[in-house]
């Protein structure tokens, strides 16, 4: 571990390939576990891509969805990105750090031989050189999902999802969201958190449709499939229970 850290330490972020093949082809892969569930989403209807990387999941979501609203972090990926798509006329992309405030000034970190990035509100490794760490703004989640009123979101915002999904407000016409929780048993506090998150998530009458391990154990990342519970045929929002049981 010390190697690789001295590794990362020493790491010149100019010279990276960013937009080279080898990472193209490495966000590629990683991007296949959200784009093969693109298929149980249906047509038409907004998509919000939360951590878009250098777009290769909006590239697919492009040909399902009226609308693909990417936010990225990094302003490397936020470019390539941008260069990658610019003939996909509903693609639309912005620069920004999805937060629990908006305007917050954030850091994104520069990873060695990856275009992932994680953001902090400081810099968790101070003694990085200069340039490792890119300044960026924030936008306040609930926020954007009242601006593009979604029906489908893909989050991959490595960590920060835990900042946004214990008290995040889900529009009413949501029905699909796909998490990708990083560590979420690293910790007591992490694993409160994450907690916090899936009970949110069942409050707004969601439930988890893909076959995952819930059991705390030493783990990377997964990602988790929720759909919103269907009564007859109609989605039953928290707001909607609210009113209803206030009517009683």
């Amino acid at each position: 571990m010390a190697n690789w850290r001295q590794k990362v330490v020493d790491w010149d972020h100019k010279n990276v390939d960013w937009g080279g093949d080898e990472q193209i082809l490495k966000s590629s892969k990683d991007a296949q576990s959200n784009i093969k569930n693109l298929s149980l989403y249906g047509e038409g209807g907004c998509i919000l891509d939360l951590g878009s990387n250098i777009g290769e999941f909006a590239k697919s979501a492009s040909s399902c969805f009226d609308k693909v609203v990417c936010y990225e972090a990094h302003p490397i990926s936020y470019e390539v990105s941008v260069a990658r798509l610019a003939n996909l006329k509903n693609v639309f992309i912005n620069n920004k750090a999805v937060w629990k405030n908006s305007d917050d000034v954030l850091f994104a970190s520069t990873p060695e031989n990856s275009t992932g990035v994680t953001v902090r509100d400081k810099k968790f490794y101070p003694g990085r050189k200069d340039g490792y760490y890119k300044t960026v703004k924030s936008v306040c989640f609930n926020s954007i999902m009242k601006e593009h009123s979604p029906r489908v979101i893909k989050i991959d915002i490595e960590g920060c999802e835990y900042e946004i999904l214990n008290s995040a407000e889900f529009n009413d016409c949501l029905e699909y969201v796909s998490v990708e929780f990083h560590q979420p048993f690293v910790s007591q506090g992490r694993l409160d958190s994450f907690n916090m998150c899936i009970k949110n998530f069942k409050d707004y009458g969601f439930s988890i449709i893909n076959d995952v391990n819930l059991k705390p154990r030493k783990l990377l990342y997964f990602i988790i499939l929720f759909q919103r519970q269907k009564w007859g045929a109609f989605l039953m929002t928290k707001n909607q229970i609210n009113a209803e049981v206030q009517k009683i």
